[in-house]
């Protein structure tokens, strides 16, 4: 399925809500990623797609949920430089 950086925020927002683990939501933004691939490029949000895909990855690339709502925040609010602001956990 190919996610807007909307649905995917909005996706990323419920994941972090119903607090699936890390791992789960690298998994679930890795397939978006694969999809990404295919489609049109937006390489805008590109780097925070694999931000959260590399949770996946392992242990020293998880997020807390407050950075990650706080990424699905910005990119809801169009900030797509969310990652180069500090993260306050």
């Amino acid at each position: 399925m190919h996610y807007s950086r909307l649905e995917f925020a909005m996706e990323l927002k419920k994941r972090v809500k119903e607090q699936q683990s890390c791992q789960e939501i690298g998994r679930w933004a890795h397939a978006i990623f694969i999809d990404y691939l295919h489609s049109q490029r937006d390489n805008d949000f590109l780097p925070i797609l694999l931000t959260v895909n590399n949770m996946e990855v392992g242990p020293e690339y998880v997020m807390s949920y407050r950075r990650l709502n706080d990424i699905a925040n910005g990119v809801i609010r169009g900030k797509l430089d969310i990652l180069s602001k500090p993260a306050i956990d």
